[in-house]
């Protein structure tokens, strides 16, 4: 059977479903139809229920202040719906107890060397190696660096462990020793290359804030559907017509076509024809699909590397727990701990509550500790409510707990990951032209920059 279409997407996630929902945007009444092997869509964009209460078990927020999603959120009938989190204060679980992130950090790196000194993160060598970024100026050298070399040259070793590695790292579970501060963290990039790296930070906000005007100065930082970030993949999936979506259906080649174009053989053993078909999988899946297409593209996506994360869902009495200020935790990987991070649910999204008990997202695994991945789920949890208990003091077992494994989910950026996706687009450009890339693994973390990546693949194929 074969079936002739303008457009087939590969992958159900949410840039998947991007693209097919932007190119019937575009050009309405096109023949699209997005081909996912899972029987649900929307990739690591999940939700589960403990103690009663339905949590997202993905990402719980898009950062605002980047184009992307608050404008996907809006065009879905979301953007009366957009909340931030109750508020953004966190900890790090550092040199033997809970200790407050110090004001004015970003993505880790600290702007203000009092509040860092008050916050008791870091040792007094770790403190005095900060401190002499005011003292002594370094530029970092031309080109791509890692966030460590990056960071590092200017604040020291002790700043990147204890700080920057547990959040700028934390957010893909990579290690900063190896992850690309371009791809990562582009907005660090300039003030990375300035002699004094604390004054360069201080001076980038003061520049934004004075570029604010009335309400735009108390914009939140993150943002998400009162319902949950899984709202907005069940609102694409609505917004497409009847059968553009087969779940349960994955692509196993792509090939040329006598007649021109692309023919894309599905699972279900239907060849549809194509001049366009937009690649959403991850990378290495991408790779396998494009191998007959373009050996030199698929070699290159190979080389992209992936991390694997457990996240946790665990609900506790309310009377066995009395959690500490802010959202949540970070925990260094100089700490040697099996957990990664956690987020006390009811300080972040009060609105989210189980009736009785007190609700923790907790996470392990990261690009070079994936021991959970050979456990099994109630080993995962025993785990992590151990050091909850040695956290936060816990004085009870959790009644409920979901355990949801993202394994080799999270892309990793490596140094010169940038000019690695921009030679991947030009092979393709040359050598499979009508077929464009889009996902989580090319530019940039988190769900606006996904979203970018499908709109821009949107964009190319209608054209």
């Amino acid at each position: 059977m074969s079936e002739p279409l303008d457009l087939v997407v590969l992958g159900g996630g949410i840039a998947g479903l991007t693209v097919a929902f932007d190119a019937l945007r575009r050009r309405p009444g096109t023949k699209v139809v997005v081909l996912e092997p899972d029987a649900v869509a929307g990739g690591r964009i999940g939700r589960a229920e403990v103690a009663g209460v339905v949590i997202d078990t993905g990402p719980d927020a898009f950062l605002a202040r980047v184009p992307g999603a608050v404008e996907l959120a809006g065009d879905l009938g979301l953007g009366d719906e957009l909340i931030s989190p109750a508020t953004g204060e966190a900890t790090v679980w550092t040199r033997g107890r809970l200790r407050m992130l110090p004001a004015g950090v970003v993505l880790g790196v600290p702007s203000k060397l009092g509040p860092l000194a008050r916050s008791g993160i870091l040792s007094r060598t770790g403190l005095a190696r900060a401190a002499l970024d005011a003292v002594w100026p370094r530029r970092a050298r031309p080109g791509d660096l890692s966030v460590s070399e990056a960071i590092g040259s200017h604040l020291g070793r002790e700043v990147i462990e204890r700080l920057v590695d547990p959040l700028l790292g934390g957010i893909s579970a990579a290690n900063s020793d190896e992850l690309s501060l371009e791809a990562a963290a582009p907005q660090l990039v300039a003030a990375a290359r300035s002699p004094r790296l604390m004054r360069a930070l201080r001076a980038q906000q003061l520049a934004q804030t004075r570029g604010q005007i009335g309400v735009n100065e108390q914009r939140p930082v993150f943002l998400a559907p009162r319902s949950g970030i899984r709202e907005m993949v069940e609102r694409l999936v609505r917004a497409l017509p009847d059968g553009t979506l087969l779940t349960g259906v994955g692509a196993t080649s792509i090939t040329r076509h006598l007649a021109g174009g692309w023919t894309v053989t599905g699972s279900d053993g239907i060849e549809r024809r194509t001049f366009a078909v937009a690649v959403t999988t991850p990378s290495m899946v991408a790779a396998k699909l494009l191998r007959d297409v373009s050996s030199e593209a698929a070699s290159k996506l190979d080389a992209i590397r992936y991390a694997s994360v457990a996240l946790t869902l665990l609900a506790y009495p309310r009377e066995s727990v009395t959690l500490p200020r802010g959202s949540g935790m970070l925990v260094p990987r100089v700490e040697r701990r099996f957990m990664t991070a956690a987020s006390w649910w009811d300080h972040k999204w009060p609105h989210v509550a189980s009736p009785g008990n007190v609700l923790i997202r907790a996470s392990a695994g990261r690009i070079d500790d994936e021991r959970f991945v050979d456990m099994a789920d109630d080993e995962i949890v025993r785990a992590l409510h151990s050091e909850l208990v040695e956290a936060v003091g816990v004085r009870s077992n959790p009644v409920d707990a979901h355990v949801a494994r993202w394994v080799r989910s999270f892309p990793q950026y490596a140094v010169g990951h940038m000019d690695l996706v921009d030679y991947i687009e030009r092979v393709l450009t040359t050598e499979a032209p009508g077929i464009a890339l889009a996902g989580s693994a090319y530019r940039g973390t988190g769900i606006p920059a996904t979203i970018r990546t499908a709109l821009a693949a949107s964009a190319q194929l209608v054209r």
